[in-house]
């Protein structure tokens, strides 16, 4: 189950101060790349995947708890594919 604190994340991914606060700077740093990246460019599945990746390590997730981070990710993030990304961080993760 994901928590409440990464569905804050996801929320406010945009929102610098926020993750200035509750969050490092390699996820500023992810969210920035993931602003200037368009829909469709080459690497904007790979960010957001680190971006995630970033957020729920170092614990291990299930494939659904992972689809379930994809998910709601991609719900405010509006960019990415989900299929892609979920393949990322399941190689990144198990």
């Amino acid at each position: 189950m994901i928590n409440e604190f990464a569905k804050e994340i996801y929320k406010n991914w945009t929102n610098i101060k926020f993750l200035e606060k509750n969050i490092g700077n390699n996820i500023i740093t992810i969210s920035n790349k993931i602003k200037k990246t368009s829909i469709d460019g080459p690497f904007i599945d790979s960010d957001i995947a680190d971006f995630i990746y970033e957020i729920s390590k170092p614990t291990y997730y299930s494939d659904d708890e992972i689809k379930e981070h994809v998910k709601i990710a991609i719900r405010h993030i509006k960019k990415g594919n989900p299929e892609i990304i979920f393949q990322i961080l399941r190689n990144k993760i198990k």
